[in-house]
């Protein structure tokens, strides 16, 4: 559809998007071109059917980020704020313990890479919180979902809780 420039500035939404612009150049001391470049970055999602019991959460992330996306281990540990050294022994580490390639089947449950540059939690604890707080899953169907007993799920929240608080 082709609107006019008139049409477009007399848009509810258009009005309201540009006020949070606005909004987010201020608070963030941005540009408009730095604000759209953000707004353009696709965020890459991580399916939650790739765990499984044999890898740890960064070695299963790194290995997915790598193998099926074909990252590059700097841009994953640019991503995860970690160091492209640790992506690369995870991935590692991976491969030995856990030759076959990773299964992602059809899940509803994605977490955004984004999620994991907070170095506060570990991989397994920004799952875990991501799990309960944005779909609102029980212990024991996250479990279920990560291959983890539900008693570490708990565990794992409970402490992520606690670093939470702490702030």
């Amino acid at each position: 559809m082709n609107y006019k420039l008139s049409e477009i500035k007399k848009d509810l939404e258009f009005v309201k998007s540009k006020a949070v612009a606005s909004d987010l150049i201020e608070k963030f001391d941005l540009d408009l071109v730095n604000l759209f470049e953000l707004i353009s970055q696709k965020e890459i999602l991580i399916p939650i059917s790739i765990f499984n019991d044999k890898l740890s959460a960064l070695e299963t992330i790194s290995r997915y980020l790598h193998q099926n996306l074909q990252m590059s281990f700097k841009k994953i540990g640019e991503l995860m704020n970690r160091s492209e050294k640790t992506i690369w022994q995870a991935h590692n580490h991976s491969l030995k313990k856990f030759q076959r390639r990773l299964r992602v089947g059809e899940t509803k449950y994605v977490i955004p890479v984004s999620a994991f540059s907070d170095r506060q939690f570990s991989n397994l604890e920004t799952i875990v919180k991501f799990m309960k707080e944005k779909y609102f899953l029980k212990y024991s169907e996250i479990g279920a979902l990560l291959h983890r007993d539900q008693r570490t799920i708990w565990t794992v929240y409970n402490r992520a809780s606690k670093k939470k608080n702490k702030i």
